[in-house]
């Protein structure tokens, strides 16, 4: 509907209609729908705003803006200028679930300069898998646990745990928390993992070991020795 109401706004200001118009317009819709929110002048505007960006867009990019709310819309086409960098974090709000503070973070973030992690899925995982496809960054976005500099492994696990929405909302929505410092035993030792997930999508366990050193690949061993199944 604001999208409708956007592109009639645009086509009348072609026929001569000013600025001033909006103003009156406004104020005819808030007497009319008495109680319902959304038509502000300002608001108005960016319903003009947006139709005008659109119309000379390809059709990919309007079939993904239908899919969001008019909040994220907005915030995403005042502080996203450049249409490709529109499409990739519309494409993560829908894959995601972002809320708009999500969205808002990532874009100040700038998240879609952010080159995808280095790994050895292609050697390591099975084909079904790969064909999944696992979108992991390279850098996250932590600032939202507020976090001293110098802080320990123990301090950014508390933190990420503590904050736990905070968390699912960088790593994706197919992410379930199961625990922290899940316990192994293999050969005879026991191990502890930071962190521990469930990914819906993989229907598997994913692992997580916190490093705010240089990372050892004794771990990295330890779970090419087994397989701890599903979660209980």
């Amino acid at each position: 509907m604001y999208l409708n109401l956007g592109k009639t706004l645009l086509d009348q200001s072609r026929n001569g209609w000013g600025d001033s118009v909006i103003d009156k317009i406004s104020l005819d819709l808030q007497v009319e729908f008495n109680g319902i929110k959304g038509f502000s002048t300002r608001n108005l505007r960016r319903m003009k705003m947006l139709a005008q960006e659109l119309e000379s867009q390809t059709e990919i990019l309007p079939q993904l803006v239908a899919e969001l709310p008019w909040g994220h819309l907005v915030l995403l086409f005042e502080r996203a200028k450049e249409q490709k960098n529109r499409q990739f974090y519309i494409r993560k709000v829908i894959e995601n679930g972002w809320s708009k503070a999500s969205l808002e973070e990532n874009i100040k973030f700038e998240l879609h300069l952010k080159v995808p992690i280095q790994n050895n899925f292609v050697k390591t995982l099975s084909v079904d898998f790969q064909e999944l496809g696992l979108d992991f960054q390279d850098v996250y976005n932590l600032s939202f646990l507020e976090l001293e500099r110098g802080h320990s492994e123990k301090q950014l696990e508390t933190a990420l745990v503590a904050q736990i929405t905070g968390t699912l909302g960088q790593f994706g929505k197919d992410f379930a928390f199961m625990g922290r410092q899940f316990s192994l035993e293999v050969s005879d030792k026991e191990y502890f993992v930071d962190l521990l997930f469930y990914h819906r999508k993989l229907k598997s366990l994913i692992a997580i070991e916190l490093k705010t050193v240089e990372f050892k690949t004794e771990l990295q061993n330890i779970f090419s020795e087994i397989d701890i199944g599903p979660p209980e």
